[in-house]
């Protein structure tokens, strides 16, 4: 079991966050959110727009079908499972 986290900036004020759940080989959607910031000079994302909580539905915003989902998405979450994986013999674990 393993949790894969990555974001992705829109602009300077705006940034997407996706995590995701693996188990049996499959990754689940696990969370996002959409954050915003008033200005450049604020260092954090403190605004959160949009979300979505497996576990806590009732802390989310939007449900799991209005989350944006595209192949793009899909191909970056497998990329950093697969960045994750080593193959070493016996010995060198």
């Amino acid at each position: 079991m393993a949790t894969i986290r990555f974001e992705h900036r829109i602009d300077e004020l705006t940034i997407e966050k996706w995590e995701f759940y693996q188990t049996d080989n499959n990754i689940y959607l696990d969370g996002y959110l959409l954050l915003k910031r008033d200005t450049t000079r604020k260092r954090y994302y403190e605004r959160v727009v949009k979300r979505y909580d497996r576990l806590m539905e009732r802390d989310s915003t939007i449900k799991e079908s209005e989350v944006p989902f595209n192949d793009e998405i899909r191909k970056e979450a497998i990329k950093q499972f697969t960045d994750t994986i080593r193959c070493v013999k016996w010995s060198e674990r």
